[in-house]
């Protein structure tokens, strides 16, 4: 989310605005919306600054069953916790039934840290990655978005659980 474009906050139910909190809470189908970015649960809680009279948001909350989406890429998560540096989205966590489709994968995991500064993500818990037919499967996944790497490992105290690719050839069946 960028600190320029409005941003739209709307429930089914309410919207309560704490002024001496600092806070809104919308509920109900809540949405915010900003430019081409979204994000949405039953109850959306966010902390704002006043920035010589902009409202500047600081963190959200997302709670149950949270979207974001963003760039064509869509997480989903039990919760979804943002935090933004001057507006800008600094860093996304989010817990239980992780999943996160972008246009070439769908990696599920239970959660996942996504730091926007450095542009990495971080996948822990029974980690599955799925690119087409292609499945590999691990306890912890990191992603360097800048260099198009990612790592995947096992976890050294799940006895015998290794981590593991299964790849398809063109055109393969499985």
């Amino acid at each position: 989310m960028a600190n320029d474009t409005p941003i739209e906050v709307s429930a089914d139910n309410e919207l309560i605005w704490n002024r001496s909190n600092n806070t809104f809470v919308a509920k109900g189908n809540a949405v915010i919306l900003q430019g081409e970015d979204t994000i949405k649960a039953d109850v959306i809680t966010a902390n704002y600054k006043d920035d010589n009279g902009k409202t500047v948001i600081e963190s959200i909350v997302a709670t149950p069953d949270a979207t974001l989406s963003q760039q064509g890429q869509i997480l989903t998560a039990k919760q979804i916790n943002a935090t933004f540096n001057k507006g800008v989205l600094d860093a996304v966590t989010a817990k239980s039934d992780v999943v996160l489709t972008t246009k070439n994968e769908t990696l599920k995991g239970d959660k996942a840290i996504y730091n926007a500064v450095e542009k990495t993500i971080i996948l822990t818990g029974d980690v599955r990655i799925e690119q087409g037919k292609n499945i590999l499967t691990g306890s912890r996944a990191e992603f360097d978005l800048k260099t198009n790497i990612s790592t995947l490992t096992a976890s050294p105290s799940q006895n015998g659980e290794r981590v593991k690719a299964t790849f398809f050839a063109s055109g393969g069946t499985e």
